[in-house]
């Protein structure tokens, strides 16, 4: 007899091709248990399986097959109501049987009765006629019916390495279900990880500034990543909803620009996980701090030391007729009241609507 070269032959008829396929797709990816080494490859699977819709071309003659049939150490038979009616099947199972390796084959019932010899039977003729002529003669088969897929593939695989189905089976589905909770922790870092890209970052931005009565811009401009967000006077809290979670933990670019305040420019560090809130503190610029300007006569000569008060800010013209005065932000408003005095003029003042660095105040004798 030839050497073994795999470890088994699946023998079937057409019909039940799709169970041919996953009868050797799955004997050929379980993995071989601790202390089994596989007789044929080097390999952790028990590979090679053989399947002659696959591995035999048309026209092969009978003796190809039958040095298949030599070289498998198993034979797997199909059982179904189909390969009971068939000849091909019969003769790869007589094959086995004229060789004294009865106890290599392994019926797997897919369908119909191993007890039955009528329309309803699954053993192929050559396994019936040997129970017939040999009612003593016994051969353990797997039904797939009865116990399930998965015990039914343990089963086969126990029958081919000789070792204990329990054994088998326990170590098979603690190895199953190790495999579950892996998937079920890939399942959960994955969306983790899809949330984190996916879900917006979430994040608010406070704005804060000094008291004062200065009246508020109709509109403001906050910018984040290139993303605007328009505020209006009454907003002092901007909700970040538009940053895609892919920003998360890195700096974006942020400005703030509106009237009657200087430009912010910076960068603003996202959150990974939680909200986060941020506060920018905004800073007035000097459309209502500064007056300034020039004092001349009725000739139109500028005036020097001309006392300029503008409420409680006080400085003198120099010798260009001209005055400066910073208002501090707390004492800065819409109008301010001037008060223009020199010894030999008429005091002058007046109400200006707003500060400006261009006043021009005419004193008369």
């Amino acid at each position: 007899m030839d050497e073994y070269k795999r470890y088994a032959f699946i023998s079937y008829n057409h019909r039940d091709v799709k169970w041919a396929h996953w009868v050797r797709k799955n004997l050929e990816n379980f993995k071989l248990p601790k202390g089994v080494e596989n007789e044929f490859i080097e390999s952790k699977y028990l590979r090679p399986i053989f399947r002659d819709q696959d591995d035999l071309n048309s026209g092969i003659l009978n003796d190809e097959l039958q040095k298949h049939l030599a070289t498998s150490k198993f034979l797997i038979v199909i059982c179904s109501p189909y390969s009971a009616k068939s000849e091909w099947v019969s003769n790869e199972v007589q094959y086995f049987i004229d060789h004294g390796r009865l106890q290599n084959i392994i019926p797997f019932i897919v369908a119909g009765d191993p007890t039955s010899d009528g329309e309803n039977a699954c053993f192929p003729c050559s396994l019936r006629t040997l129970f017939k002529e040999n009612p003593n003669q016994e051969l353990l088969g797997v039904n797939v019916q009865e116990v399930g897929k998965r015990k039914s593939m343990v089963r086969i695989v126990s029958r081919i390495l000789g070792v204990d189905f329990d054994r088998l089976w326990n170590r098979y589905e603690r190895e199953r279900r190790s495999k579950l909770s892996k998937v079920a922790i890939a399942m959960v870092v994955a969306a983790i990880v899809a949330a984190f890209f996916v879900v917006p970052v979430q994040m608010s931005v406070k704005i804060s500034e000094p008291q004062h009565s200065l009246p508020m811009p109709e509109r403001m401009i906050l910018t984040v990543d290139g993303i605007e967000y328009p505020l209006y006077s009454s907003d002092t809290v901007v909700q970040l909803n538009s940053l895609p979670g892919y920003c998360r933990g890195q700096s974006v670019p942020m400005s703030f620009s509106a009237y009657y305040y200087n430009t912010i420019e910076t960068k603003l560090s996202l959150p990974f996980f939680w909200r986060k809130t941020v506060e920018i503190q905004l800073q007035r610029d000097s459309t209502f701090a500064i007056y300034a300007g020039v004092v001349v006569d009725e000739s139109g000569n500028p005036l020097a030391d001309v006392s300029v008060t503008c409420e409680t800010c006080k400085t003198t013209t120099n010798s260009d007729g001209k005055f400066y005065i910073a208002i501090p932000l707390e004492n800065q408003s819409l109008e301010k009241n001037i008060v223009l005095q020199k010894e030999g003029y008429i005091t002058g003042g007046r109400e200006d609507e707003s500060p400006s660095k261009y006043l021009y105040y005419l004193l008369r004798k």
